[in-house]
């Protein structure tokens, strides 16, 4: 009977020891879901090279007038207009595009957005910028890791780290990955600081 109880004690330690260890590198994290593991990396950008990266598409542009029909969004402080999909901050000289940073809301998606089903929920993607259903409309948040799409803005990058290729679009890392409708891009890090 002791026996029994020792080996039974020492094989549940033995569980417990290894089920609750993960390895916590440094720039690494897992997630785990049921139905894969998906291993996010958060790379410095001084460990990024850029194989190419195109002109700034509508980035830097600045206009004149924006739309009648914008939107004027404030969240923490930020004031920005929404048009038909496109942020713009007010400049010197008129408005700039710019990426919204995650918390800003918008009423209602843009016209030909991308619908992001994951396990843990439902995203909403246009344009670089991907969103979550909130009460009072659509709220910008980071990407989610896992998502797939099927393009890429324009004005993404190619990059490589550590000798494998990603894209880069502000700061987020994509990987390009062989679905059953072709090639598509899965998020798969960020840059940091």
């Amino acid at each position: 009977m002791k026996k029994t109880n020792l080996k039974l004690i020492l094989f549940l330690l033995f569980i417990a020891l290894f089920a609750t260890v993960e390895t916590q590198a440094q720039r690494r994290v897992v997630v785990r879901r049921p139905s894969k593991t998906v291993v996010v990396t958060r790379v410095p950008r001084s460990r990024v090279v850029y194989v190419n990266r195109p002109a700034p598409y509508r980035r830097n542009v600045v206009v004149r007038a924006l739309a009648p029909a914008r939107l004027r969004l404030v969240h923490r402080g930020v004031t920005l207009y929404y048009h038909a999909g496109i942020y713009y901050r007010t400049h010197a000289n008129g408005y700039v595009v710019v990426v919204p940073p995650p918390g800003f809301v918008i009423p209602v998606l843009p016209v030909n957005y991308a619908r992001v089903a994951l396990t843990w929920g439902t995203f909403f993607y246009f344009n670089g910028v991907f969103y979550q259903e909130v009460d009072d409309g659509y709220k910008v948040v980071k990407a989610p890791e896992g998502a797939i799409i099927k393009t890429l803005p324009e004005d993404a990058s190619k990059v490589t780290i550590d000798g494998k290729i990603f894209y880069e679009h502000n700061g987020t890392l994509y990987k390009k990955v062989e679905t059953e409708d072709g090639f598509a891009y899965e998020v798969s890090g960020e840059i940091t600081e």
